[in-house]
């Protein structure tokens, strides 16, 4: 019978424990003891349910790109809207590490969450870049009334989620209000300063083109 020495509601100590119960087992002969109790419970039942947190991530950003795809009907534009995640969610793991906050198994909902309401930001800016390079008319200005409702969109979805965890009492719910309203800002700020520019550097790459084309059309023509 082996009693852990330390809090066993800590995910490290909980770890140690069970990681020295399993190296002693394996030193005795085959057909032991088996290792039972609510230690060992906690154990493989959090570490089931992260495996299924982690499948149900994969398999949202797997349809989620394929419904994206069928969306665009284009390859680098499908890369290019979903990238706004590859962006977004380092910079939410950096602001969790610096508010001291961990995934648990209250804010693991905001993972596929986050995957399946942040990609339209980058499908948004996607479609806002097909109407301005195949209609000249629909010029992309700075900041323009497509900007605007995009941040709308972002401030809305952070702050709803900001109430949860400014108000709630629940620990969990304040964890999971707090990864949602930081990962939907930080996958906001990946559409406006990484995808946004990019796009518009392409616009401004096709409107130069265009120029050059005519100019050497004119000159063909004067010649």
């Amino acid at each position: 019978l082996w009693n852990p020495k330390k809090d066993i509601s800590k995910r490290t100590s909980l770890d140690r424990f069970m990681e020295d119960i399993t190296r002693r087992l394996g030193a005795l002969p085959a057909g032991g003891p088996t290792v039972t109790g609510i230690a060992a419970d906690i154990y493989h039942t959090t570490k089931a349910v992260q495996r299924s947190f982690y499948a149900a991530a994969l398999y949202a950003l797997v349809l989620i790109f394929i419904l994206v795809w069928l969306d665009l009907r284009s390859l680098p534009q499908t890369l290019l809207a979903i990238s706004v995640l590859a962006a977004g969610l380092p910079m939410l793991i950096v602001l969790m590490g610096l508010a001291g906050t961990s995934w648990n198994f209250a804010n693991f909902f905001a993972l596929p969450i986050l995957i399946g309401a942040g990609h339209e930001y980058g499908v948004f800016l996607m479609h806002r870049y097909r109407e301005a390079s195949q209609n000249p008319r629909r010029v992309w200005r700075r900041w323009d009334a497509s900007d605007r409702a995009l941040l709308l969109c972002a401030f809305v979805t952070s702050s709803s989620f900001g109430f949860f965890w400014w108000t709630s009492d629940h620990e969990g719910l304040r964890s999971l209000g707090l990864v949602m309203s930081l990962g939907s800002a930080c996958i906001y700020l990946a559409a406006v300063m990484v995808v946004r520019p990019l796009l518009m550097l392409r616009l401004e790459t096709a409107r130069r083109r265009k120029l050059r084309e005519k100019e050497r059309e004119h000159e063909a023509v004067v010649v």
